[in-house]
């Protein structure tokens, strides 16, 4: 599995993206809205697991035009950084939007706490980056955060990632796999 970034990448960001990759194959983290949504991100995911080399840009700018441009320019990934980046949940939701079908975003959340990863899910990230996982058990206990019981301890929650509520059920059957 290869994955390439714009721009300067260091060590961090390499390990990031790679625990990235390993969340959306093991987890298989879904990104669920209308049917081109789903399309974009199962096409997403069948090509990180294919090995496909993904070019993604970071985005730290809170801002919406950003996301646009940055999709216009051709990135197949957006790496939207609430760890560093000066926004919150709701702000990480806009530009989500702003991505709509067209491109995938993957949220790297602050920390290993299972707020943020739940907030990231239910806003529709395509898939998460968790910072600082340096034992297998915090692994662990990072994609029981992305799962519903009985695999994982994620909670019930109406947001974006299943229509708010629209394809609920949909999405549930789906998010543990």
């Amino acid at each position: 599995m290869r994955i390439a970034t714009g721009g300067i990448c260091g060590f961090g960001e390499l390990i990031a993206a790679l625990q990235c990759a390993l969340l959306l194959y093991s987890a298989r983290l879904d990104f669920v809205g209308d049917n081109r949504m789903r399309g974009t991100w199962m096409s997403f995911r069948y090509k990180l697991i294919g090995g496909e080399i993904l070019l993604g840009t970071m985005i730290t700018l809170p801002s919406p035009e950003m996301v646009e441009i940055m999709i216009d320019v051709g990135f197949d990934w957006l790496f939207i950084d609430c760890e560093h980046g000066a926004f919150d949940a709701s702000t990480a939701q806009s530009l989500l939007q702003a991505a709509g079908n067209r491109c995938p975003g993957v949220i790297r959340v602050p920390n290993s706490e299972d707020i943020w990863i739940k907030k990231a899910l239910d806003i529709g990230a395509s898939g998460i980056i968790v910072p600082q996982v340096n034992s297998a058990a915090q692994a662990r206990a990072v994609v029981s955060s992305c799962k519903y019981p009985p695999a994982g301890s994620r909670g019930v929650g109406i947001g974006r990632a299943h229509g708010y509520g629209a394809r609920f059920n949909e999405y549930v059957a789906d998010a543990n796999n």
